[in-house]
């Protein structure tokens, strides 16, 4: 073996030529050819970020954290006390020989992103004794884990950044510009088809521009693949990228993306999801169809905070309409009949027509959608039939009555 100071030499030169290849992996590697031992490097959650060699080795822990890619987390205990409230080896690996999971000697020591504590690393003590050479290289190992994760995190925070950026271009410019194509290229390659498209506000009339950044920041910390989040015009915009063919709203809602409307759901949001789309291309349309969804949900079902493009289409197509002229354009007389007697007569027959109509003329959805027994829907549509002259197999005027309702419902205040 080389002299002590030899070592460490190599050791510096080591460490320095595996950051220069990048990643965990060198290191863990270089670690393990300095030592001669198993080296396993975990998060701040015990999870396996690498394991050197790759093999069982015949000592439970290892090979348990070879298949389980995770390690308890009372492994730590011991070092945790050792390590928290001795001053003196703060700042040092330890060796630890009594751990509540082990039996086998280890060097255990902490690594720290930007100051905060970030992972662990285990190594396991075979063949021959301690030396303070080897505390010292597992040191510096810790040292060179911090500057390449951290490292890492800048590199990730730029590219990142200029993601949001691109996400923001295509939102707000023409799809054919040049600058935007060139934006659509890039996107698409990190964020493969199938799309949704979630739009998120805050609920109210008060606006809090810290709540949209607390909530994505909150998305951002948890590295989700295949998702963009951004504030944007005081909403929250949120790409999810990589779906099935066969993936519907619903689906997605189920499968794909719980944990960002768990998140959501800290805060007084209100979201909207899109239908399934394509392309990236077809972003700006598809955020119209989500803030226009959001627009309607909020005025009809103030009490949800989730809505669907699906469940608002009919609406979507008659909102321009009632925002332009006054509602009674459109109205048939028969409705305003209907409106007039109900005020007269403390009765509920335009809200039971109403549901009757928009629920395809079912009379035990329709029945269940007003709450009532289906005898009370029978006998309030023969009354309207009967009272206002109704040809419910008249097909022309059936279609007239379910686009009033659907006026009748997107001018709702």
């Amino acid at each position: 073996m080389p002299d002590e100071r030899t070592r460490i030499d190599i050791a510096y030169r080591s460490f320095y030529n595996a950051m220069l290849q990048g990643g965990v992996k060198p290191l863990a590697i270089a670690a393990f050819d300095l030592l001669g031992w198993p080296i396993a490097i975990v998060d701040d959650i015990s999870h396996v970020i690498c394991q050197v060699p790759q093999e069982e080795i015949g000592i439970p822990d290892w090979d348990t954290l070879l298949k389980e890619h995770a390690t308890p987390p009372d492994h730590f205990l011991d070092f945790f006390g050792k390590y928290l409230t001795n001053p003196e080896t703060r700042s040092y690996p330890l060796l630890i020989n009594d751990g509540y999971s082990s039996k086998s000697s280890q060097i255990i020591n902490t690594f720290f992103v930007n100051g905060i504590p970030s992972g662990n690393i285990i190594v396991h003590v075979m063949d021959r004794e301690v030396t303070e050479e080897d505390i010292e290289i597992v040191r510096l190992l810790g040292t060179a884990l911090s500057s390449e994760i951290e490292k890492f995190q800048e590199r990730e925070n730029f590219i990142n950044k200029r993601r949001l950026q691109r996400f923001v271009n295509i939102l707000e410019s023409n799809s054919s510009s040049p600058s935007v194509h060139k934006d659509l290229e890039i996107l698409s390659k990190d964020f493969p088809k199938d799309y949704v498209l979630i739009v998120s506000k805050i609920k109210g009339s008060s606006f809090d521009s810290r709540v949209l950044e607390y909530a994505c920041n909150e998305i951002a910390k948890s590295k989700p693949k295949h998702l963009l989040s951004t504030s944007y015009n005081e909403n929250i915009v949120t790409l999810i990228s990589n779906l099935s063919k066969t993936d519907t709203s619903y689906s997605v809602l189920n499968s794909t993306i719980p944990s960002v409307l768990d998140t959501f759901s800290k805060y007084p949001l209100a979201s909207s999801i899109t239908t399934v789309f394509h392309n990236l291309n077809q972003i700006s349309s598809f955020y119209h169809q989500a803030l226009l969804t959001l627009k309607l949900g909020l005025r009809n079902n103030p009490e949800k905070s989730l809505y669907f493009f699906d469940e608002y289409v009919p609406l979507q197509i008659f909102l321009p309409a009632t925002e332009n002229y006054p509602l009674d354009t459109f109205l048939h007389p028969l409705l305003m009949d209907i409106d007039r007697y109900d005020k007269r007569n403390n009765t509920e027959y335009f809200k039971t027509l109403e549901a009757y109509i928009l629920c395809g003329l079912n009379s035990s959805n329709a029945s269940k959608e007003l709450s009532i027994h289906k005898n009370t829907l029978h006998y309030r549509i023969t009354r309207i039939k009967d009272l206002f002259d109704i040809d419910f197999s008249n097909t022309k005027l059936i279609n007239i009555l379910l686009c009033n309702f659907y006026l009748v419902k997107s001018s709702k205040q």
